[in-house]
């Protein structure tokens, strides 16, 4: 038998101190000031012994001495602290003029030299609503305009990653296998806080007594020494490196509008809007243009690309063409250099017979390509497709708006609402479809469509390549697909008991509900889920046959005293 025992610990200190004064000069000067300390101390350990051959298995685990075989015990910690130092002033003139100025600096123990950061910000509202000159407009409950600009920081990286670190490794020597010491990490002593400066405007209105209030935001934020695991040269002894680097920019706009439309008696219908767009844009990336990005697995590895000008979540790769055709090729030859008749071919012996290409049809560099397999545009116009001076943007992750609008209905003690989300322009990259529209992932099944409409010899298909397709597995915008959706989140339906009813048993509310969660997507995308969020930040619209949102419903009741 085997046998594993696994200790893990993990603690978190925190502590948070805060002083507040208020100083009320008159009625028309009020501070507030506020002065805080914060510190942090987690710290996660663990130690595990694997063990096997029992002689007894009678006590289990609690005598791992009755084992034959004990691996090599590991253990593992790691411990990081954080200290806080937080001021801020409020001060409000006349009711109308609202002025917040605060101060913050933040130490961590993941830097290793430069572990202070220092954040400042600035807030200016104007409540117009308290003017004069607004009191005649009476339709008008609240106006209010904002402007704020501050730094904020960022220190968002694994533990230990800027210092050097090493594990044991075995490795063989003379036949036997000896332990050593290999790096983990490379040591960064710059390394240091990641900054977002920004700026943003917005306005408050509210209407008819705040039945309807509407708020708009504009915000521009540049993020300055971006902390990023970059790839360097393998002679390091490492693939990556963190690193500060480049610069990229936010900007966009936000809106949101809460109204009750309808209040008529015991009637009440109220809905609630919001709307976010926003562009993202690389300014730099230090001394280069561009860095690839890579999603790992085996296929669809080079996925994506950090390119200055660009936005992040930008796919990289190939322009499909279309498929090549019977006519794209001059001759088609047997082993013995045979002419082959195109009567004689069918999807059973395609691949013992050469294809030559004709005059003036691009190839791909490094491929003999044949029937079936995909064409991609040769975009320098050398007649040959190739990795450094053919691919270019393909798709992009981030949607040009998203946003959701719940409505509420409510009849004396009975309430409906539901909210539906949608996000706009978003593409993805499907890698899904690379296991399932390919003959030589054996392990996979084939998608119906792709089956009955793939490229034959009797079907020659310019939709989906053939079974032996020979470019299935490269990066290009045949994978891409609009990614668009309207998504029915969910839907409320709940019912109060009578207050006077309740009241005789000192109860305050007794509420019975069902909820039903992600009901329906409308959606072009052809995968499981159009809402995908890749575990890599540089590409986030990349689908590698995610596990969709499931749909559940809730039934319950709440009871408060």
């Amino acid at each position: 038998g085997k046998g594993l025992i696994k200790d893990i610990k993990s603690d978190l200190l925190f502590s948070r101190n805060i002083l507040n004064y208020k100083l009320n000069v008159n009625k028309n000067h009020k501070f507030t000031f506020m002065g805080a300390f914060e510190f942090e101390k987690s710290n996660q350990e663990s130690f595990s012994v694997s063990t096997s051959g029992y002689v007894d298995e009678t006590t289990g685990i609690n005598d791992i001495s009755k084992a034959l075989v004990s691996d090599t015990p590991e253990s593992f910690r790691e411990s990081s602290t954080r200290a806080s130092v937080l001021s801020r002033i409020n001060y409000t003139l006349k009711n109308r003029y609202l002025f917040t100025t605060s101060f913050r600096a933040d130490g961590t123990s993941k830097f290793r030299n430069d572990k202070w950061g220092y954040f400042p910000s600035a807030a200016f509202a104007w409540k117009m609503n308290n003017e004069k000159f607004m009191k005649k407009l009476r339709d008008i409950s609240e106006a209010k305009f904002r402007l704020s600009a501050g730094i904020t920081g960022n220190d968002r990286i694994p533990i230990g990653v800027a210092y050097n670190q090493a594990t044991s490794t075995d490795y063989a020597s003379g036949g036997a296998l000896i332990k050593g010491i290999s790096s983990t990490y490379i040591a960064n002593n710059d390394l240091t806080w990641e900054t977002t400066t920004q700026f943003d405007a917005g306005l408050d209105l509210g209407f008819l007594k705040n039945r309807i209030s509407a708020t708009f935001d504009v915000y521009y934020k540049k993020t300055n020494d971006l902390l990023f695991n970059a790839e360097v040269r393998t002679s390091s002894g490492q693939a990556t490196q963190w690193i500060n680097i480049g610069e990229i920019e936010n900007k966009g706009v936000e809106f949101s509008l809460n109204s009750t439309n309808i209040q008529v008696g015991k009637f009440r219908w109220e809905t609630n809007l919001n709307f976010t767009m926003n562009q993202n844009k690389i300014l730099s990336l230090g001394n280069v243009n561009q860095t690839p990005i890579s999603a790992g697995g085996s296929h669809l590895r080079d996925v994506a690309v950090l390119k200055v000008g660009q936005a992040i979540g930008t796919g990289y790769g190939y322009v499909f063409d279309g498929i090549y055709q019977f006519e794209d090729f001059s001759s088609i030859v047997d082993a013995n250099n045979n002419p082959v008749a195109l009567n004689d071919i069918d999807q059973s012996n395609l691949g013992l017979y050469r294809f030559t290409l004709a005059n003036g049809v691009t190839s791909i560099a490094g491929r003999t390509v044949r029937v079936g397999d995909f064409k991609y545009k040769d975009l320098n116009g050398d007649g040959i497709v190739d990795l450094n001076n053919d691919r270019t943007i393909i798709s992009q992750s981030n949607p040009k708006h998203f946003g959701g609008i719940t409505n509420l209905f409510a009849y004396n003690n009975f309430e409906l609402s539901f909210l539906l989300r949608w996000s706009y322009g978003n593409q993805v990259l499907n890698g899904s479809r690379v296991n399932m529209e390919s003959g030589d992932q054996n392990q996979f099944n084939l998608t119906k469509d792709y089956w009955y409409n793939r490229w034959t010899p009797e079907n020659p298909s310019n939709q989906y390549g053939s079974i032996l397709n020979n470019g299935s597995k490269d990066v290009s915008s045949y994978y891409v697909e609009d990614a668009s959706y309207l998504r029915l989140q969910n839907i409320n339906i709940s019912y109060s008991l009578p207050t006077k009813f309740l009241q005789k048993y000192n109860i305050s509310q007794i509420k019975f509900f069902a909820v039903a969660d992600n009901l329906k997507v409308w959606t072009k995308y052809s995968g499981l889920d159009p809402e995908v969020n890749f575990n890599n930040p540089s590409i986030t619209g990349l689908d590698r046959l995610v596990y969709p949102r499931s749909t559940t419903f809730t039934f319950g009741f709440n009871v408060n005293f």
